[in-house]
């Protein structure tokens, strides 16, 4: 009798292949098994806290997260489109562990895409007197492309102080 076994390792993933040969008879089997280690505890409450976070903050009306959250104030009144990203990558999460059904996770994000495109084309405000000269704000014709970094989580409106409404993120 002869065996041999092949093992190849793909991350989360172990195959087995056995074959064999006995009396010119063969025979060959495969086994695939796919494993998730578990995370340590810690990692498990660091993931459900993120969730909460992006979860409890966003504004269910129009998706915006907030941009920061104080302990003593609370959520930021500044929306982040960079939050408002990491908050639609954060909704699978919460499905795949339960903390959210896929129909909720769907509307949130649903929700947040159609806000994002209709509200993309506001103008842009004019840049401070200071910036004249090195202005991020792009061209009238490139307005379609840009959505500003921080907004209001309520409206979603631009933010009003001139130190957060220069800075653009690319959206398209």
């Amino acid at each position: 009798m002869t065996l041999t076994t092949t093992t190849a390792v793909v991350v989360g993933t172990y195959s087995l292949t056995l074959d064999g040969s006995s009396g010119g008879q063969s025979a060959s089997v495969q086994l695939t098994v796919q494993v998730q280690p578990a995370l340590p505890a810690s990692f498990a409450q660091i993931e459900q806290h993120t969730f909460n976070y992006f979860w409890d903050t966003a504004n269910a009306s129009n998706g915006l997260a907030p941009d920061h959250y104080s302990t003593s104030a609370g959520p930021s009144p500044y929306a982040s489109i960079a939050a408002t990203g990491f908050a639609l990558s954060a909704y699978p999460i919460g499905v795949q562990n339960g903390w959210v059904t896929r129909a909720q996770a769907a509307q949130r994000v649903l929700t947040t895409l159609n806000f994002l495109t209709t509200h993309r084309r506001a103008a842009l405000p004019a840049a401070p007197a200071a910036m004249k000269d090195f202005s991020p704000l792009p061209r009238p014709e490139h307005r379609r492309a840009l959505w500003h970094h921080h907004r209001s989580v309520v409206g979603g409106q631009c933010a009003a102080d001139g130190r957060r409404a220069v800075r653009c993120q690319l959206f398209q």
